[in-house]
């Protein structure tokens, strides 16, 4: 089931500018994309197009509720997936953090922080440690390589 989420949200670490579903200048030396969209690392988020970042999450949001629901893992930091209008709540103060809309740039970077929380929660939980915390689609990829490969 895991190497069917790979065939449906291929994660590509080097993509060419060409090969993005939505070209546009980017500044980042490697072009992380998850379905052809452009997930740049959390430092780089700024100055990307708002809806690029806001669907690739929103695919990276979704491929993590579904690894939930496959191995009834329970996120420390709960996502409501609504496509490119998905958001993460911190339950410690109760906030809702929006993954779209990068002109909220603290609530944007609170609520990115918090998905690579969740995502490096899921790693440990399958022995992984994250030493890159911000790269996102990197740690991902890694988590479902190491998934298929382990059956």
């Amino acid at each position: 089931m895991v190497k069917d989420l790979m065939l449906i949200y291929v994660i590509n670490l080097n993509t060419s500018p060409e090969e993005r579903l939505i070209p546009s200048p980017c500044t980042c030396r490697s072009v992380a994309c998850i379905a052809g969209l452009h997930l740049p690392d959390e430092a780089y988020i700024p100055g990307h197009s708002d809806v690029e970042v806001s669907a690739a999450t929103g695919y990276v949001i979704q491929v993590l509720s579904l690894l939930s629901r496959i191995y009834d893992f329970p996120y420390q930091y709960r996502m409501l997936f609504w496509g490119s209008k998905s958001t993460i709540k911190n339950p410690v103060n109760e906030e809702i953090h929006h993954l779209y809309g990068l002109t909220r740039k603290r609530e944007n970077q609170e609520g990115i922080f918090l998905l690579n929380k969740n995502l490096a929660q899921l790693r440990w939980s399958f022995g992984l440690t994250t030493k890159k915390f911000g790269k996102t689609l990197f740690n991902l990829q890694d988590l479902l390589l190491h998934i298929v490969n382990e059956r």
